[in-house]
């Protein structure tokens, strides 16, 4: 199953934009990188599921959420009860910009690398991070400014024409078509694939002649079309799902199809069962820090009882030999200028290893 592409968030935006003008009301770590926001406007809540670099759907399933994390109650501090004025794809790209409270902060999402999710304030600094990266050219970390990638892509949901061939006609094809193509059309693979193989050619191919830059314009027309007027779909094979597409994919043509309203519902059937099997990581955090705990417990526990026992032998040394002891400090107070050897001499049985005049103390060794 593929990685999001920026085509169905694009989608995916569309649909969030019903949220606009809610109220952030919970939001959720779920762990391994998944999420749940619930959004209120009156008189209705609803809740988007998300899950770095697989979805990001509204949903009608609700699981259970454990005890929050840090990242989540650092979320909940800055961002709850905040209005969400804009839900917008940032420059046609992987990421998700939620405005909040007229700009003052926003919460942003990518789906790219590894993905990521962290609020940032107005001023693009960003206040809390899901994962810290740092990186050549890049740093997603606390007190770190945001920037997000330059991208030169064009919207695929209201092309015309003229602009199908002024992209089609304006490649530089050096390595590949398919990723000359990704630079004007960041729509993902599937989909320029799927455009540059409906007009008769190769996505490796090296060059492209003057008669097939009108095939290829020709076929990104047609793609819009499609996406505009089809439903998304899961492809399947003998029941079970293979692959999903926001519109008809002439590669999966031979599979079955199970059509959906929208990107959401797809996306929510498509990964339910998943969701009800990710591992509630803060639970597991927590448990491996009472372990930890514990550990320590017993750690300490059996070294007070080495020492308790120590200290038994040690007192019952001094108790043997405290005649000697008190000897040795009435002979240290007639003499302040005894050296080691002379009390080692004077009182060969108590083993003394060690005398400091000036700070008064005397090392003695004793045995059992």
């Amino acid at each position: 199953m593929h990685e999001l592409t920026s085509l169905e968030i694009g989608i995916l935006v569309r649909e969030l934009k019903q949220l606009e003008g809610s109220r952030i009301r919970k939001f959720y770590d779920l762990g391994n990188g998944a999420f749940k926001i619930a959004f209120y406007k009156s008189p209705d809540t609803k809740l988007v599921y998300i899950r770095l670099m697989k979805t990001m759907n509204l949903t009608e399933f609700s699981e259970a959420a454990g005890g929050a994390t840090q990242f989540a109650m650092a979320v909940r501090k800055r961002a709850e009860n905040s209005v969400v004025d804009k839900i917008q794809q940032v420059n046609l790209d992987r990421i998700v910009r939620f405005e909040l409270d007229k700009g003052k902060r926003s919460m942003v999402l990518e789906m790219y690398g590894k993905g990521n999710l962290f609020l940032m304030d107005g001023s693009s600094t960003i206040e809390t991070v899901y994962k810290t990266v740092v990186q050549k050219g890049r740093e997603l970390k606390k007190g770190a400014t945001y920037s997000p990638p330059a991208n030169a892509s064009r919207s695929i949901f209201d092309i015309g024409e003229e602009e199908a061939r002024s992209i089609a006609g304006g490649l530089a094809v050096e390595k590949s078509l398919i990723g000359s193509l990704s630079g004007v059309l960041n729509l993902g693979p599937i989909y320029l694939e799927d455009i540059i193989t409906d007009a008769g050619l190769d996505p490796m191919d090296t060059g492209i002649s003057e008669a097939q830059c009108g095939k290829l314009a020709d076929s990104i027309l047609e793609f819009s079309k499609r996406l505009a007027s089809e439903k998304p779909r899961i492809y399947m094979k003998n029941g079970e799902a293979v692959e999903y597409a926001a519109c008809s994919v002439s590669k999966f043509g031979g599979l079955e199809t199970k059509e959906f309203g929208s990107m959401s519902q797809l996306l929510d059937e498509l990964y339910l069962t998943d969701r009800t099997s990710v591992p509630d990581t803060s639970r597991q955090e927590r448990l491996k820090e009472l372990t930890l705990n514990i550990e320590k417990q017993e750690q300490l526990t059996a070294q007070l009882a080495t020492d308790s026992v120590n200290y038994a032998v040690y007192g019952k040394a001094i108790m043997q030999n405290m005649n000697r002891i008190n000897e040795l400090c009435d002979y240290l107070r007639e003499h302040r200028r005894a050296t080691l050897e002379e009390i080692r001499d004077k009182f060969p049985g108590l083993g003394i290893k060690g005398l400091d005049l000036k700070n008064k103390t005397v090392n003695i060794e004793l045995g059992e």
